[in-house]
């Protein structure tokens, strides 16, 4: 009977299934990508327990690739990997920067949905003078009188 020190981790990078193919297919690569992973490469720079392999490096490359779609700078990953490490780890240290890397993901610039990542943000509306009262400026791409003239209730003639 195999020890669990033999049965492979399906998290791990390279893993295999029982089939023998990979365990999951490779996430769409991010433009950030290489500078994920020079990010990550130079982890051990700061720390030589943070030596990781090749294949652990492109596991962890889009979870880094995260955090600089969302404007992170490189030196706020590599405080968040390195900073308060324990004294010595129990085993690989890709399971704990991962950890890192998706617990403490910074949030999306501005609040932007993840569709609107890298397209630009719309013009804002149009600023313009009211048609009722001409004193007021608005910004508006459909209404041409102020929300004050429109609250008014309308003007009815008088019949002479």
């Amino acid at each position: 009977m195999p020890s669990p020190t033999d049965v492979p981790d399906p998290s791990h990078p390279g893993a295999l299934s029982p089939s023998g193919t990979p365990a999951a297919p490779a996430p769409e690569p991010s433009p950030h990508t290489p500078r994920a992973l020079a990010v990550l490469a130079g982890l051990r720079s700061t720390d030589p327990r943070l030596c990781l392999s090749e294949g652990e490096l492109h596991a962890l490359a889009p979870d880094a690739a995260r955090w600089l779609d969302r404007r992170a700078s490189s030196d706020e990953i590599c405080r968040t990997l390195t900073s308060g490490l324990p004294a010595h780890f129990t085993g690989r240290p890709f399971h704990l920067l991962r950890y890192r890397l998706r617990a403490y993901l910074p949030p999306r610039p501005n609040g932007s949905p993840p569709s609107a990542r890298g397209t630009a943000s719309a013009a804002p509306a149009p600023l313009r003078t009211c048609a009722g009262c001409d004193k007021v400026a608005f910004r508006s791409a459909e209404h041409t009188h102020c929300s004050t003239c429109r609250a008014a209730p309308p003007l009815t003639p008088v019949s002479t």
